[in-house]
């Protein structure tokens, strides 16, 4: 693994998220939702899917946008490229928990100002090089 150290106790590396769009999608359609969304986990988590980890991506649906129609599969895909920036943006902006001996990714990179740049203009509305999306939000 190139000198990383993967935790194998279970839960220990669990990430959980939520899909809310505003358009009203019946159960059916959510439980497409949530499985396109977790795509997200795949374009920003490494390794993903193992047997010690819990990750589980929940779709919900707001209904506040009642007269709105969309497509299930493009809420799906987009709804996995806001995840996988979300999850980009918590690591860098994570901080460590000393009294459970858990370091954060910034006490890695301290002195290195290229991942602080992209936390920064992540929030103008540019794209972190590292995912491979190309959907503007």
């Amino acid at each position: 693994m190139g000198g990383y150290r993967v935790v194998t106790s279970r839960g220990s590396n669990t990430t959980i998220g939520a899909v809310a769009p505003n358009v009203p999608f019946s159960q059916a359609e959510r439980s497409k939702i949530a499985p396109v969304a977790r795509d997200a986990f795949a374009r920003s988590i490494n390794p993903v899917h193992t047997m010690s980890d819990g990750n589980t991506i929940f779709a919900l649906s707001t209904g506040r946008a009642s007269s709105v129609w969309a497509y299930v599969s493009a809420i799906g895909a987009i709804a996995a490229t806001v995840m996988a920036h979300a999850i980009a943006r918590t690591v860098v902006q994570a901080e460590s928990l000393a009294e459970h001996q858990l370091p954060a990714h910034r006490d890695h990179v301290k002195g290195r100002r290229s991942v602080r740049t992209w936390s920064q203009r992540a929030g103008r509305g540019l794209r972190a090089p590292h995912l491979r999306s190309t959907a503007a939000y």
